[in-house]
């Protein structure tokens, strides 16, 4: 969309955007995708939402890396593998924690 000249692009993004999920719901449908296929409506929302915005294209590229890293083989199953020292490891790990729990808390409320 970059390539398109503003006089078009501006009244296109308007159009464009009138029609078009929130950045919000559209990263979460992305993050869906992960974990299941989407539908037909759910694409063209995310397709239609592409067209305007940069961010969640580059969001979209990152779900893409993820996801595929999930089904290579060759990914490590071991956490925190990378070399991190033992103390590096437990403050991640307590804050993992700690945030879990805090999203747990929260969704009792």
């Amino acid at each position: 969309m970059k390539s398109i000249p503003n006089i078009i692009r501006k009244p296109l993004v308007r159009f464009v955007a009138a029609r078009s999920e929130s950045c919000l719901v559209v990263t979460r449908t992305m993050s869906d995708s992960i974990q299941r296929r989407l539908s037909l409506r759910e694409r063209y929302s995310l397709w239609l939402h592409s067209l305007i915005c940069d961010a969640c294209v580059d969001y979209l590229k990152q779900i893409r890396t993820i996801r595929e890293a999930i089904r290579n083989e060759d990914v490590e199953t071991e956490p925190f593998s990378n070399g991190l020292d033992d103390s590096a490891k437990g403050r991640i790990s307590s804050a993992l924690r700690r945030s879990q729990f805090r999203s747990d808390q929260d969704s009792l409320e």
